[in-house]
């Protein structure tokens, strides 16, 4: 899973050190974009194990409304998950997908690749960040996060 490091509240885009990706103690990575304050909420989480429900449980329970939010779940040995603001929660096929902005950059560019390692998920945010003004480097690659 990567991420860049981009902040944007649609008129201003600024570099960011905060995460949006993190590693559950079972392994499992998060990330969301859409809303620092789920980002914030979700990253709490990270102290347990990895599951979808417990996720979902904790943006119903937010006081406001996540409109735009998404959320990508990579649990070792499933599907990809992806979580929307209206609390679908989709095993998805591919085994790769981006949320955010520049997502259908980072996707097609990840589509065009014969395999998926950390070269090829940096070179997706790059495309990303060249078509997307949302998008900003530095990339943030895990298992290297």
């Amino acid at each position: 899973m990567a991420c860049d490091s981009a902040s944007s509240n649609g008129d201003l885009v600024t570099a960011i050190r905060t995460p949006k990706v993190w590693r559950h103690v079972d392994g499992g990575l998060v990330g969301s974009c859409g809303s620092w304050a789920v980002i914030t909420a979700l990253s709490a989480l990270s102290v347990g194990a990895c599951d979808p429900r417990v996720i979902a449980r904790t943006l119903a329970a937010l006081p406001y409304k996540l409109k735009g939010v998404e959320v990508l779940i990579d649990i070792p040995g499933s599907p990809l998950i992806l979580m929307d603001d209206q609390g679908a929660i989709l095993e998805l096929q591919s085994p790769f997908f981006s949320v955010g902005s520049g997502a259908n950059y980072a996707i097609g560019y990840l589509e065009a690749c014969d395999g998926i390692s950390l070269f090829e998920l940096r070179g997706a945010i790059a495309c990303a960040a060249k078509y997307s003004p949302s998008v900003t480097p530095p990339t943030k690659v895990f298992p290297e996060l």
